[in-house]
């Protein structure tokens, strides 16, 4: 049998710019379209590769039913285009994949497959997968509270790609950092005594003053373990019976860094288990602060 003829890279681009036309033509040869589809993902295209991947399968990029060519779906031929498609760095095509493994009419359904192929597309890199990802994580946390910070890992990510459900979701799963007024206060009478305040204090008020922390969130956060990355774990219930456990989303560069900066204040200056209980910390910050009931008023608003 001879060789396939070699393509030259704007042959390609012909063969798959008239695939495209054909395929919008109302009257268009679908066929003949799909013909010159094969012939360019052959030569390497990897957006024809995509496209032949999602014909075979008779479907969207969701997974929606595509009807645009008649006859019945082929996964096992959808599959392995998409599969070229995707390990030359489109990442939608994992998520096609994911959606195939799906479907209650392809004999080879597996759900497990699925996932794995979804954790593949949000990990390339395509928000619609990383929304979805974290949506699905989230619904399944019963059980395992830790999985709040993984559904916003990938929620964050999404968000960032300018996913806006993705953006919408943030809320609910996180706090947004915000100012604390009774961190403030402290700030503001804390610098009358420049040199005087150990650096350690210092960084915890400042922390609270950035995130919104809570007075005991303040003195009793670990902050190296709290440092998720993409957000803090505030949860001082071990230290602090009334405490809660909460996210907080660290956002852009100046976020993370407030949290580098008091890492290393901290990390500098107590050695694990040096600054004492609650209250021993409470006491030694009320003895730095000359207005208290100032900082009281605030606390209680």
């Amino acid at each position: 049998m001879a060789a396939a003829p070699t393509l030259s890279p704007d042959e390609v681009r012909l063969l798959a710019r008239t695939a495209h036309a054909l395929m919008l033509s109302v009257d268009g040869d679908k066929r003949e379209a799909m013909r010159f589809l094969e012939c360019a993902a052959s030569a390497g295209d990897r957006d024809s590769q995509l496209s032949l991947g999602l014909l075979h399968a008779r479907m969207d990029i969701d997974g929606h039913r595509n009807d645009v060519i008649d006859g019945i779906a082929n996964y096992k031929e959808a599959i392995r285009w998409l599969t070229l498609a995707a390990d030359q760095g489109v990442e939608k095509a994992w998520y096609a994949i994911s959606r195939i493994y799906q479907k209650a009419e392809y004999s080879q359904r597996s759900l497990q497959q699925a996932h794995a192929y979804l954790c593949k597309a949000a990990s390339a890199g395509y928000h619609v997968a990383q929304r979805e990802l974290g949506l699905l994580v989230w619904r399944t946390r019963k059980g395992d509270a830790s999985r709040d910070v993984l559904a916003l890992y990938w929620l964050h990510k999404a968000a960032a790609k300018g996913c806006s459900e993705a953006a919408r979701r943030l809320p609910r799963l996180a706090s947004l950092p915000s100012p604390a007024p009774w961190a403030l206060e402290v700030q503001r009478q804390l610098a009358s005594h420049a040199g005087k305040v150990p650096s350690i204090v210092n960084a915890r008020i400042a922390l609270a003053a950035h995130f919104g922390l809570s007075l005991p969130e303040a003195l009793m956060i670990d902050l190296p373990s709290a440092d998720r990355g993409h957000c803090l774990l505030v949860d001082i219930r071990p230290e602090y019976a009334r405490g809660r456990r909460r996210l907080i989303l660290v956002g852009g560069e100046e976020d993370r860094a407030e949290i580098d900066r008091c890492v290393h204040a901290l990390e500098d200056c107590a050695p694990v288990g040096a600054e004492g209980q609650y209250r021993q910390r409470l006491y030694r910050l009320k003895k730095l602060v000359h207005d208290w009931s100032a900082v009281q008023r605030l606390l209680k608003d």
